[in-house]
């Protein structure tokens, strides 16, 4: 017993004053926590604020985006950039929007339609949203809840000094259309406008038109938009569309074959075009429509409203290989393997009576089942022009 009460009194504990000061030591630690997750500037506070400007920015990216599309109708519609009038006018249609009005905060506003006049801004909320934008003469987002976002129209200068034109790719049907833009604000989209046509818009700052007339002059502009509703016009640019088609790689390549046909490059003047082998497993028939045999070819469709010529260069390489040119059904042109050298030799077929869309085709090889299956033709530097 007396052993047992002198390893108690050797065994060492707590004592209270070191527990009193964990005790303290805790609660200051619980405080500054508490402190730094519910004060002003506390975790919570830092994250509701850090949701909501997220919800802001992306209400106002919704916002601008609906602007965009506004002046993109406008120009469809118009050939022109919207007023403020026919972009509240638009509003009033859009079921995202709650209301449009000439002052802030109107509460209980419908969606009627407004009189503009001398109103330099228009208020406006999404459905969805919380937040009131108000939107200057300018089409830009002025404020959001009264806090001044863009200065007055008249105060402001516009971020995108100008934007530059530049067409390549100059074909018989389009061409290519780059822009670029010198802007201190990120350029959202660009709007093509062709002969006051809207031909496309996007984010893309180039386009590709194949949709014109050949031999063709035809305007250009381009309007680019920034991420803050400022737009620029482009100087309207000239250009002439080609007038002649030339039947480059690319183009045989847009076209159908049937039968063992083969582009070729580097042939006669470092020109493309095909080389055709073998005959056809049928009998040649002149009223038959080409399109509908088992004939070798090559075919596509063209417009020939501006063209009266088709020129190129062709030769025999084995045995009965022959050169016939089509139009639709109707065969305009042909040398037979006794008529075809073997030499590139130049042609000229007239098309002065063709307008609008045709099937063009070129029959080679042998057109027939009479022929050998090692008949063949090439042709070359191959163009519809207005010689």
């Amino acid at each position: 017993m007396e052993k047992l009460k002198n390893k108690l009194k050797n065994v060492k504990g707590i004592t209270l004053i070191s527990l009193v000061v964990t005790i303290i030591v805790l609660i200051i630690l619980a405080g500054v926590t508490l402190n730094m997750i519910f004060k002003e500037n506390g975790i919570i506070n830092r994250t509701k604020t850090a949701k909501e400007e997220n919800e802001k920015a992306t209400a106002s990216e919704i916002m601008t985006l609906k602007i965009t599309e506004c002046q993109m109708k406008a120009y469809a519609e118009n050939g022109k950039l919207p007023d403020l009038q026919y972009l509240a006018d638009r509003f009033c249609e859009d079921n995202d929007i709650a209301y449009v009005n000439l002052e802030k905060q109107k509460v209980g506003a419908i969606n009627d339609k407004i009189l503009i006049g001398e109103n330099t801004s228009i208020f406006t909320k999404l459905e969805k949203y919380p937040y009131e934008f108000e939107i200057n003469s300018s089409l830009q987002l002025a404020s959001i809840d009264g806090i001044q976002i863009a200065k007055n129209n008249n105060e402001q200068q516009n971020p995108i000094s100008e934007v530059n034109l530049n067409i390549t790719n100059i074909a018989y049907n389009g061409f290519k259309i780059t822009a670029t833009s010198s802007s201190t604000t990120s350029i959202i989209c660009y709007v093509y406008i062709v002969n006051g046509e809207l031909k496309g818009s996007g984010a893309e700052n180039e386009i590709t038109i194949k949709d014109l007339q050949a031999d063709t002059e035809y305007n250009i502009m381009v309007v680019a938009i920034d991420s803050e509703g400022n737009s620029k016009k482009s100087i309207v640019k000239k250009q002439k569309t080609s007038s002649e088609i030339i039947f480059d790689k690319a183009f045989l390549q847009s076209g159908s074959t049937f039968g063992n046909v083969t582009i070729t490059e580097n042939n006669y003047n470092e020109s493309a075009g095909l080389r055709i082998i073998g005959r056809s497993s049928e009998a040649y028939s002149s009223t038959q429509p080409y399109k509908q045999s088992d004939k070798i070819r090559w075919y596509k469709s063209i417009d020939l409203t501006k063209f009266n010529n088709i020129e190129f260069y062709a030769k025999k390489v084995e045995n009965h290989g022959s050169i016939c040119i089509y139009i639709d059904d109707e065969r305009i042109f042909c040398k037979t393997y006794d008529e075809l050298p073997t030499d590139w030799t130049s042609y000229n077929v007239s098309l002065n009576d063709y307008t609008g869309t045709h099937t063009v085709g070129i029959i080679g090889g042998y057109p027939d089942n009479s022929g050998s299956t090692s008949s063949q033709t090439e042709i070359c530097n191959i163009k519809i022009n207005n010689n």
